[in-house]
């Protein structure tokens, strides 16, 4: 596959074209494409950013668009699992109160 220097493609074997043409048909459906773009300055963990990279390769994504997929679909998760934590603190806290005060602990007699 060879690119023209106005980054047209300029030949592609016809037996690579299929595969080509279901290739990006498949990028489109996965990647929704956005407007307008916010750059945020991310830093990852190394073992997270391998993660990435893994993931981009194996989904012939670029690392920017498996960390936007990524954001996309785990935000819907991540506030499941606040929710979550809000319902266990509050479960917590009705506990404390069912137990009452706690004791006092006279050091100096110990």
């Amino acid at each position: 596959m060879h690119f023209a220097p106005d980054g047209a493609l300029a030949s592609v074997g016809l037996a690579a074209l299929p595969r080509l043409q279901a290739g990006l048909k498949k990028h489109r459906e996965q990647v929704q494409f956005f407007t307008s773009m916010t750059t945020y300055p991310l830093g990852l963990p190394d073992e997270l950013m391998e993660e990435v990279k893994r993931t981009a390769a194996d989904t012939h994504l670029s690392m920017a668009d498996a960390i936007c997929q990524a954001i996309k679909f785990g935000l819907p998760q991540v506030r499941e699992g606040a929710s979550r934590d809000s319902d266990f603190a509050e479960a917590a806290a009705e506990t404390w109160d069912k137990l009452g005060p706690a004791p006092t602990v006279l050091y100096d007699q110990l």
